[in-house]
């Protein structure tokens, strides 16, 4: 009997596993989108709501890459963009705002002190891995989209429509 409730934990662990990342994944996203908002509605400067900003793309891009399957990394980062897009566009909105008073000079100075910038140092760091991970699921996206109309159509057809969006093999018709 203790064999066979030992086996059961073994067997539903990784269901219980799974429901902590997406609780998880959650929970970042909330994260981002109240930083993000605060920093969006706050009085602060256009620089400090790019500050805001850096370090929440930082730690998305991180908390993304963590992520195993780079399908659902992908999906995380779409809900990450989808979730904060108005606290987004708010912030580079107030970052225009804020350089249109600037000249040249003082543009520049802007710019070479985000450089100095620890996020922009994580950024640099994780670009390069970021683009590598994502670019494997859009380059087999790709070769999907082109095989579903070809003759590899054929061969994924059955699949149905929940991953390459195709029509899945009818049921053969009964025999007289």
């Amino acid at each position: 009997m203790k064999n066979l409730i030992r086996l059961m934990a073994i067997c539903c662990l990784p269901f219980f596993l799974s429901g902590c990342a997406a609780s998880k994944r959650m929970k970042q996203l909330n994260f981002h989108s109240d930083m993000l908002s605060k920093a969006a509605t706050s009085n602060a400067s256009g620089p400090e709501k790019v500050d805001a900003l850096g370090n929440s793309f930082v730690k998305m891009m991180d908390e993304a890459l963590s992520i195993t399957n780079p399908k659902k990394g992908v999906d995380y980062v779409k809900k990450y963009a989808d979730q904060n897009e108005s606290s987004l566009n708010s912030i580079f909105k107030s970052l225009e705002t804020s350089q249109k008073d600037m000249n040249p000079i003082e543009r520049v100075n802007y710019a070479a002190s985000l450089l100095k910038k620890p996020y922009a140092q994580d950024l640099v760091r994780l670009v390069p891995k970021f683009e590598k991970k994502f670019k494997q699921v859009e380059f087999i996206a790709r070769l999907a989209g082109k095989m579903k109309g070809g003759i590899g159509g054929a061969i994924f057809k059955g699949i149905g429509k929940g991953l390459l969006g195709g029509e899945p093999i009818p049921e053969p018709c009964p025999e007289p």
